[in-house]
């Protein structure tokens, strides 16, 4: 984390609080208001934050940022009106006298910058790393570690395929023996999937048939989210996924079958 700009002297106002002095901070992460004289905390006003410090604002929370070359003489003053919304880096020959902040989780926060001579500069980092230009740029973390996935020439998904799978299997420790692959391909179209939300490609039990799978499991579960393995133990248990499973009698026995491999 880097410090990119520093304003001394900077005022804050608080919604429904009195305004108190302190620095206001911005870093390629957020921006960081320390006040003058630390106040204790309200309890029965505290929120739910990511940061322990209530005047930690994260960049990629800030909704939008308005400014105002007119100095805020109250609260009164600084209603919405005199504010213009930055929609670009404001120049050095600009005024700006105060800043206006919100968040998406509907914060409110307002400083008045007009004792302070890089007021232009504070708000022009707050704006450039709030929105960064790519994802690599996001929160600004270093990328060179990183390196991009290899794709087929076909960008063929993972886990899609049966290959895929038995190596899986493979590196769970686990075999065929005890589960099997089977392919949901619809009889229309073979590019549509039988359960839009699985692969056209799951693990299921080795003593489930197709037509197991396709008459009782998928009819008898809640958008056709029958039991398939995910993940095998080193002790012999298997972590298998679902949906909800119907009132039915049948697709109780299915499910005891499938219960035994967990």
């Amino acid at each position: 984390e880097i410090v990119s700009s520093r304003c001394d002297d900077v005022l804050l106002y608080p919604p429904f609080q009195d305004n108190y002095f302190g620095k206001l901070y911005c870093t390629n992460f957020r921006i960081c208001f320390i006040p003058l004289a630390q106040k204790q905390p309200d309890p029965c006003c505290s929120r739910s934050v990511i940061f322990a410090d209530e005047h930690h604002v994260p960049l990629c929370s800030i909704a939008s940022i308005y400014y105002s070359p007119s100095p805020i003489v109250s609260h009164s003053s600084a209603s919405p009106k005199k504010y213009r919304l930055m929609i670009a880096p404001a120049s050095q020959l600009d005024i700006i006298s105060s800043i206006k902040i919100y968040t998406k989780d509907f914060r409110v926060w307002t400083f008045d910058l007009q004792r302070s001579q890089f007021a232009v500069n504070l708000a022009n980092n707050i704006y450039h790393f709030s929105r960064p230009s790519s994802l690599s740029n996001l929160l600004q973390l270093s990328c060179e570690g990183f390196r991009k996935t290899p794709q087929s020439a076909h960008n063929a998904l993972l886990y899609n395929n049966g290959n895929d799978w038995r190596k899986e299997l493979l590196r769970c420790g686990d075999s065929e023996t005890r589960w099997r692959i089977c392919f949901l391909k619809s009889e229309i179209s073979q590019q549509k999937a039988v359960v839009p939300s699985y692969p056209f490609c799951v693990v299921v039990p080795s003593d489930l048939f197709d037509v197991t799978v396709y008459e009782n499991l998928i009819p008898n579960w809640c958008n056709g989210r029958f039991p398939v393995w995910c993940w095998s133990a080193s002790n012999g248990s298997a972590l298998l996924r679902s949906s909800a499973c119907n009132k039915d009698l049948n697709a109780q026995e299915l499910w005891k079958k499938c219960v035994l491999y967990i």
